[in-house]
């Protein structure tokens, strides 16, 4: 996704690497159906991914809970 991204942030995500460094997203899942979730590094917060319906549909399961 490019250009200017307007969104809020749900989640915090950290990544810790074996070698000691991290990295640090914002990831925002819906609790409702019909939304894309949307992945986004903190480090270029101009630069957004969106996250396929059926892979999104799978995160709001784990996250929230119920069935994918």
């Amino acid at each position: 996704m490019n250009g200017v991204l307007d969104y809020g942030v749900t989640f915090f995500m950290y990544l810790f690497f074996e070698d000691g460094t991290q990295k640090k997203y914002v990831l925002n899942v819906e609790d409702q159906d019909g939304m894309n979730a949307l992945l986004v590094d903190t480090d270029n917060s101009m630069q957004g991914y969106r996250i396929s319906k059926e892979l999104t549909s799978e995160l709001r399961g784990v996250i929230y809970g119920g069935e994918s």
